[in-house]
Order: C-alpha cells, then structure tokens, then sequence
C-alpha cells in the first residue's frame, strides 16, 4: 500500500474515532449539564478541571513518546507498554496527594471532594489506554482506536443516561467514566493480545529513569496546556460565581472537542512527520509536507468556525438547554479562535518530532501567562465573557509565537498562500456574514462558503501539488 494511501486509510479511522469521542463526549456533557444545571454543572466542571490540570503527572506525555519510537522501532512495542504502565502507577500517589491539598485550599465538600478521588482513578485508566493507543499508532492499525473508542464512550453514554434517569446523584456520575475507562483498557489488552500478538507487557526497569526525564519536557508542556484550558475555571471560582463556570464550560467543551479533529488528523501523520524529519535527506519532504498541511488546516477550520459562530445560539440550546441561553456568546468568541487553536495542535505535535522541548514550554508558558493576563483583568467585569475573551486572545498571541519559532520549516511554503490568503478570506466573510447577520442563516452560510471559495481560487491559493494531492487521496491518477 502507498504511502498516501495508507495515510487516508489510517486518517479515516483516526478521523472516525474522533469524530465518535467527542460527539459521545457532548452528548454525556449535555447529559450532565441538562441533569445537574448551569450552578451543579459549575461544580462538576471545578471537579473536572481539577484532575485535568493534575493529568499530566499520569500523563506523562508517554503516549507521543512511545508513538514516535515504536514508530521507529516496533521491537520496542512490548517494554515500552510495560515501563509506561509502571510510570503510571508510580505517578498516581503524587496526583491523589495533590489533588487533596487543591480541594483542601478550596474548601470543598465531601462529596465533590469523594468525586475528585475516583476521577483520579478514571484518569489512571485512561493513561493506561493512552500507552496502549501509541502502540497502535505506531503499527498504523488505526481501525483499533476507533474500536476502543466506541466501546468507551457508549459505554460512558449509558451510564450517565442511567444515572440522570434514577437521580442517582453527583457522585455516580464519577463512578459512571470510571466503569467506562475501565472497560477502555479491557478492550486495549483484549486486542493487544489477538490482534498483535503482545500477551503480556515487558518492563525494563534501567530504561524508566531515562523514559522519565524524557518525559519531563513534554510534561511540563502538557501541564501548561490544561492549565491553559482550566485555568479560567479558577478564575471565575475566585472573581465570579459556579454560574459563570458552567455558563463559560458549556461552549468551552465544545471547543475543546472540536480540537480532536485536528489532532485525529495529525496522528495519523505522525508516522510519516516523523521518518521524514528523522535524517536530513528527507528534510525537504518534511518542510513540504509542513507547509502543504499548515495552509490546509486553515482553508478547511475557517468555514467550520463560520458555521459555529452563525448557529452559536441553536447548538447552545440543542446541547444545554434555555437554561445555558446566555452561553451563546461565549461559544461564538470561543469559536473564532477555532482555527488558530487547531494550527496550535499541529505545531505542538511538530516540537516533538523535531524534539525542540524548549521552544514547546516556552510558546505554552506564554499562552498561559497570556490567559490569565487577559481573563484577570476581564472577568471581575464581564464574568464568563471576558473568560472567553482571554482565551481567544492567548491562542492568537500563540500562534504567532509558534509561526516565529518554526519559521525556519516554511523553506517549502510561500507565506502569502500558506497563511495569509486562507486567513484574509476568511476575515471577509466573517465581516461579510455580520454585516448581514439579520438574515436568515440558511442563506448566509451557503452564500459565505462560494464567496469563500471563489476567494481562494482568485488569489491562487491551490498550487498543482495541491491538486495532484487531492486526486492521490482519493485514488486519482493524473493521466499523462
């Protein structure tokens, strides 16, 4: 099989995983927000934002880690499971002890506080299955993520359906993810051992010191990463109210699960990203494959935010409720920064192959410090808005630190296509769709997406390699 064509195929499945993931994973918020209301669903998002800004130290960035050598090296496949499985559970004492001191200082209650403890336990499992999804990555048997993902989420869905229907209460809806991730990573050494043939994981016990520092790097980056995605969570804990936390995580969840597409795309690359950047004659074939995928992300994220900005309102009320109205805002600001977010992801997963750890913490510590700038000085005025607000700022501010820090990789892209073109285009139609929004959107979203199109053919934006790539990807040979 082609290159091109095993790319498509894996993107495929890696794409349907995803899409499955955070389609379940909206209807379980949906579920919980519906169930709980905005003021019960600011707690669960306080309990929630807690273990995500500690998983990290589970975590461990093991996943990107074992992809890229594995990818390398299959032999690898057994010992590399087993030290990351060992890493995991060393690193979940540090991550019970300090998620007890946080709900200490917060003064919370027993049972957000009971709540806390068993999704450290969730998010061990998922760290588990993490290991285990790295491995199939790197085999490029994509099929299998979208198994265990399907298996997972519906699994999470009925639970929580289940629990919301016998009012089961606030805790039950931990205990939910819980048998959920559990039955997750059931399904990983189930198919480890079927499919390839990996009974039972090796550990190498010199090799977890050295795994470890290389994993502190990458880390350290993730860290900063949640605290980016959670730290407004804090935020409006201290300057605003539990209404303003649910108000502002309803859309903030739907941003953060349209970021799995993009990252479902650049998994599947990841492989192929990672042999080309591994010797310097293929250097070139790595920067080409760079540019081309830069400029493609933003052509196809633009429309997509347009459309979430148009149906702001209706994909608040189909997902919350009347009772989240007000969220509509905020997912329209939230979802502006979409395309910016998405090219985020493609160069923090570019740090990594090229293994520049430094310039990766640095461009995550500046998105952070911004974060908290921005929101600090918003929030006490504008609540959840101004929580918005901070975010699209600091993913602005960041993508302009990246394209700086990875400026030397456009030696195969022409600027003015790769970037400015796609972002004029679409800073046209948006203008365009708000100056007409008394409109019915129906009309405006077909309109805007021609107009947007047409756009891009004018200013020549798709080079013959564009083309032949496109017809690659769908089986297409150009005739002679």
């Amino acid at each position: 099989m082609s290159e091109v064509k095993k790319v498509t195929k894996n993107s495929i499945f890696v794409f349907s995983a995803r899409v499955i993931e955070a389609i379940l994973n909206l209807v379980v918020f949906a579920i919980i927000a519906r169930y709980l209301g905005v003021k019960g669903f600011g707690l669960y998002s306080f309990v929630i934002a807690i273990i995500w800004v500690l998983s990290p130290m589970l975590f461990l960035g093991l996943n990107q880690i074992l992809a890229r050598d594995v990818a390398v090296n299959k032999e690898k496949a057994p010992h590399s499971i087993g030290n990351g499985l060992v890493l995991n559970l060393l690193m979940t004492m540090p991550v019970l002890v300090f998620a007890m001191i946080i709900a200490a200082v917060f003064d919370m209650d027993r049972t957000p506080t009971i709540s806390l403890c068993i999704a450290v336990g969730t998010f061990l499992f998922k760290a588990f299955a993490r290991n285990y999804f790295a491995v199939i990555i790197a085999y490029e048997k994509m099929k299998f993520l979208m198994v265990v993902s399907i298996i997972t989420r519906v699994t999470e869905v009925l639970f929580m359906i289940f629990v919301a229907m016998l009012d089961l209460g606030f805790i039950n809806l931990f205990i939910a993810s819980f048998i959920a991730e559990l039955l997750g990573v059931i399904a990983c050494i189930v198919i480890f051992r079927k499919k390839f043939l990996i009974s039972r994981p090796k550990v190498v016990t010199g090799e977890i010191v050295p795994l470890l520092k290389e994993c502190m790097p990458i880390t350290t980056s993730l860290f900063l990463m949640e605290a980016f995605l959670y730290v407004n969570v804090f935020i409006l804990i201290i300057f605003a109210t539990d209404i303003d936390v649910g108000l502002f995580q309803g859309p903030h969840k739907i941003l953060t699960r349209l970021q799995m597409f993009p990252m479902a795309l650049f998994v599947a690359f990841l492989p192929m990203f990672s042999r080309a950047a591994a010797s310097e004659e293929t250097a070139h074939k790595f920067d080409e494959l760079f540019a081309r995928t830069f400029k493609w992300i933003l052509i196809v994220s633009l429309p997509l935010s347009m459309v979430g900005v148009l149906f702001s309102n209706e994909i608040i009320l189909l997902l919350f409720g009347k009772e989240f109205f007000q969220a509509g805002t905020a997912l329209q600001i939230l979802l502006m920064a979409f395309p910016f977010l998405c090219l985020n992801v493609l160069c923090r997963y570019l740090f990594l192959i090229l293994k520049m750890y430094r310039f990766r913490v640095i461009s995550d510590s500046l998105l952070v410090l911004a974060n908290i700038v921005i929101s600090i000085l918003l929030v006490p005025s504008y609540g959840f808005i101004g929580a918005s607000l901070g975010t699209l700022g600091a993913i602005l501010i960041q993508i302009v630190i990246n394209i700086l820090f990875l400026s030397g990789h456009f030696r195969e892209a022409k600027l003015h296509k790769t970037f400015f073109v796609p972002l004029i285009s679409g800073f046209i139609i948006f203008s365009l769709i708000f100056g007409f929004r008394d409109l019915n959107n129906i009309v405006l979203f077909p309109a805007g997406i021609i107009i947007y199109i047409l756009l891009l053919v004018i200013f020549k934006t798709f080079s013959e390699e564009d083309v032949l790539y496109i017809k690659k990807l769908v089986g297409m040979k150009k005739s002679g």
